[in-house]
This record gives C-alpha cells, structure tokens and sequence, in this order.
C-alpha cells in the first residue's frame, strides 16, 4: 500500500521548489541577491553562512490552518462559503510562513537596502505566481489558490554589516471533502 500523502506536505513542497527556482537557481551565479539557503524548517537545525537565507514554515499558532469563514463585513480578502451546499466539503485557510535573513557586507547603505528590496520583491513574486498543486490528498483535501496575506523586512546592522529580517505570510485556499470509509 503506497505512503499517505497530505495537503500540508505537498504544499510544502511546491513552496520550496518554487523558491529554489526563483531565487536560486535561475539567478545568475554573481548575482548578489541570489539566496543561499532555501530550506523548509528553521535555519537553526541547518546553520548556514550564507548572505540570503529562506526558511519555510508551516501555520503556528500565531498564523494557524484554520476553516473559511471570512464574510465581506470582514473587510477585504476572498470571500467564499465556509462548506460547499449540497456537500460535506469544507473551506480551509492552509497557512505558511516564508522567513528571511539577509546579510549585506558593504559601506553604501542605499546599495544594501536596494539588494535587500530586491530579494524581498523576488520572493513575494514567486509566492504570488506559483503552480498550486491541485491533486487532492488521500484525506480529501486539494489546494485551490494561494494569497499572500502580508509581508515585512526590518533593518538593522549598520556600515558594512548590513541586516534585514523579514517574512511573508500566505495562504492556500482548500476545499475538503473527506472521502467516504
């Protein structure tokens, strides 16, 4: 019998995959705002000395998985019912975090913080754009679009040691509908 697969997992994947096309590997090789490190999970199980470096998370309990139940009082977003009618299929919000650090070793400021910018634009642009796998779950859960919600990059360091922190917040919209036993 073949190993279950899971939404989570998947899109995890696809996250990651993403990422490592866009800001890795079709970045040429002297580009200073290519990544270094693009991993899921925290940098710190897989320290690196990199100047750009991506970890990927799934939902926290700050940022959690959680069912649709956005309506238009809420003000903007998606607006979508919380189950389908006529079906036991629910409406997820599946949640993930994109986290950066960079490091910038150069005296011009306005030479760092425009590399810094640059990196933080790539990314959102990547998340933005990617191929949703669509292929439902052995749970019966299958990804349908992706948000990014919002985003963030803080600087510190200062003449020629550079920092920026930052992270991005997005969102897989999934339909699940558990399939009979």
């Amino acid at each position: 019998m073949p190993e279950p697969v899971s939404v989570y997992n998947t899109l995890l994947n696809a996250i990651h995959q993403r990422l490592t096309d866009r800001l890795r590997v079709e970045v040429d090789a002297d580009d200073m705002t290519k990544a270094g490190v693009v991993m899921v999970g925290r940098l710190q199980d897989d320290p690196t000395t990199g100047a750009i470096n991506i970890q990927i998370l799934p939902g926290d309990e700050t940022w959690p998985h959680e069912l649709n139940t956005q309506t238009e009082d809420d003000g903007p977003g998606l607006y979508m019912p919380t189950y389908e009618v006529g079906s036991n299929a629910a409406f997820w919000r599946e949640r993930f975090s994109v986290d950066l650090t960079i490091h910038i070793s150069v005296r011009d400021r306005n030479v760092a913080r425009r590399r810094a910018w640059v990196v933080f634009s790539r990314l959102r642009h990547a998340l933005m754009t990617i191929d949703v796998p669509t292929e439902p779950d052995g749970f019966g859960a299958r990804a349908m679009m992706v948000q990014v919600n919002s985003g963030y990059m803080r600087e510190s360091g200062g003449e020629g040691n550079y920092q920026w922190t930052g992270s991005l917040k997005l969102e897989f919209i999934t339909a699940v509908e558990p399939p009979e036993n």
